[in-house]
């Protein structure tokens, strides 16, 4: 068991301290009365464990708002130093935490020749961390970063181990697969977006594309005339993208989630 309080200067006063207790569980299966007579076996454990961890990887001083130097202005007719606020923060940012829960088998077979590792977990993230864009409207000032939300992680990893002998030469092979289903869960009825190719919304992936969608390659221009506008250079070769809303008109209004 971990009991951690954990505090930090990157948070306001009130905001700066969090709590994050672990517990793991481990149950050596090889050495039980009913398991010890096989020889084929070399070791078998059973474990498992749930912790929460905070994260508070953001730049220092990102709860207020700073004055940037070195901006110039005019007054009077003259060009004078300066000094101006750049970009929003958020004063009640906190730490981001994450919960994992994890059950997982450990077995090593055949005298340590053979090693499998299996692993299922259960990850939640809640506050997230992460720089919130802003219209430019509000005098394209830079963004806040924000505790905004909550993503799932769940999956399953597996891991195996072989090693073997040729005479004097000794080899080993070690594959790996994975499996994970990312999904946001929470984001308080927002929508994030990235640039123009990213997006993050509750009940997809974090970050997902959000692109045009492909349906092929124009094969002549008779097919560039019978379709939806794309753009003034598209010729035989270029890709048809998708008119989503029907308007007969591709463009950003036409992108989805990929």
């Amino acid at each position: 068991a971990n009991f951690r309080y954990d505090g930090s200067s990157r948070f306001a006063k009130g905001k700066q301290w969090g709590f994050f207790p672990s517990l793991s569980l481990g149950w050596r299966l090889d050495q039980e009365d009913f398991l010890k007579s096989q020889e084929w076996l070399s070791s078998l454990k059973l474990r498992g464990s749930y912790g929460v961890l905070g994260n508070q990887a953001i730049a220092n001083f990102s709860y207020v708002n700073l004055i940037q130097t070195g901006r110039e202005y005019l007054f009077g007719g003259n060009v004078n130093a300066g000094v101006a606020v750049e970009s929003f923060r958020d004063p009640n940012i906190s730490w981001e935490t994450t919960r994992i829960a994890n059950l997982g088998i450990d077995a090593s077979l055949f005298r340590n020749q053979l090693e499998l590792a299996i692993d299922l977990y259960d990850k939640r993230t809640d506050d997230i961390l992460r720089p919130v864009t802003l219209p430019s409207q509000v005098g394209n000032l830079g963004g806040p970063v924000r505790n905004i939300g909550s993503v799932k992680n769940v999956g399953v990893d597996f891991n195996v181990i072989y090693r073997g002998k040729i005479g004097r030469f000794d080899y080993g092979i070690n594959t790996g697969l994975n499996y994970n289903v990312n999904e946001v869960t929470n984001l308080n009825g927002e929508i994030i977006y990235s640039g123009d190719k990213f997006i993050t919304k509750e009940g997809y992936p974090i970050d997902s594309y959000y692109i045009l969608e492909s349906d092929g390659l124009f094969q002549t221009q008779e097919q560039i005339n019978a379709s939806p506008f794309q753009n003034i250079t598209t010729k035989p070769g270029y890709i048809k993208f998708v008119d989503q809303n029907n308007d007969n008109v591709i463009n950003t209004d036409d992108r989805k989630i990929i």
